[in-house]
């Protein structure tokens, strides 16, 4: 009879060690499912951001492209306005002075060879000149500031 009521008593104690292993195990098991659930969600919340910041990405891509081919076409334009002005001055100064030789369809300026003024009988051209010596030829500063205006008004409005 002693040795049934020690296995009795050692099948309960062994009962109450099973269930709770047992209980652990599944409060563990509960555990992991819930990190597992709760990487999950982060591993797709990662993923979702990374998907939105590539598509950000790509359209912002798109938007520099966009900018770089408008900012090419316009430096286009600037470049043939640019040479528009040049050929419409050029005409503008090679008719004013009569000096233009046509030649098949393009109309070539005739270069004439001018020796550099001389001033007040001085043998030095105006070009080898110094600042001072064409100054004091000239006249006064203000003198010089009004036909030098006056000039390039004349020459903008082509008179």
């Amino acid at each position: 009879a002693r040795i049934i009521e020690a296995q009795n008593r050692r099948l309960a104690e062994l009962e109450r060690y099973h269930a709770d292993l047992e209980g652990r195990l599944e409060v563990q098991s509960n555990r992991r499912m819930e990190l597992e659930r709760a990487l999950e969600e982060r591993e797709r919340k990662w993923a979702d951001q990374i998907a939105s910041l590539e598509k950000d990405r790509d359209k912002w891509k798109d938007v520099v492209k966009q900018e770089r081919t408008k900012n090419s076409r316009l430096l286009e334009q600037i470049v043939r306005k640019d040479q528009d002005i040049h050929r419409m001055l050029q005409r503008k100064y090679d008719t004013k002075a009569g000096r233009t030789l046509r030649t098949g369809d393009r109309a070539q300026p005739i270069h004439h060879h001018k020796s550099q003024p001389v001033i007040n009988g001085d043998s030095k051209p105006e070009a080898f000149r110094s600042p001072q010596e064409i100054l004091a030829a000239s006249g006064s500063v203000d003198q010089v500031r009004e036909r030098n205006v006056s000039n390039a008004l004349k020459d903008f409005f082509g008179m």
